[in-house]
C-alpha cells in the first residue's frame, strides 16, 4: 500500500515538473503585441518590424511564471511526502 502510494506521488512529482517547465517556456516566448493606447503610457521595443508593448509582455510573463512557481511547488510537496512515507 505504501508503495502504491509512494508511486503516485512520484508520477504526480513529474507531472506537476512537467508542467512547470512547460509553463516556464511559455513564459520565455511571450510577447505582446504594440497596440497604440489613448492617453496612456507604454514602452516599445522593436524587433526588426516587430514592435512589443514593455509593460503588458512583463506582466503576462510574471503571470505564466507564477503558474509554473506553482507547479514546481507542488511537484516538491509530493517529493517531500513521498520521502516522508515510511516503506
Amino acid at each position: 500500500m505504501a508503495q502504491d502510494i509512494i508511486l503516485y506521488l512520484n508520477w504526480l512529482s513529474a507531472l506537476f515538473a512537467l508542467i512547470a517547465a512547460f509553463f516556464w517556456h511559455k513564459s520565455s516566448i511571450a510577447k505582446v503585441i504594440y497596440s497604440p493606447q489613448p492617453g496612456g503610457r507604454q514602452i516599445i521595443v522593436q524587433q526588426g518590424a516587430e514592435k512589443w508593448d514593455l509593460i503588458k509582455t512583463l506582466v503576462i510573463q510574471s503571470i505564466w511564471s507564477r503558474r509554473a512557481a506553482i507547479m514546481a511547488s507542488l511537484a516538491a510537496i509530493c517529493q517531500s511526502v513521498a520521502l516522508a512515507i515510511p516503506k
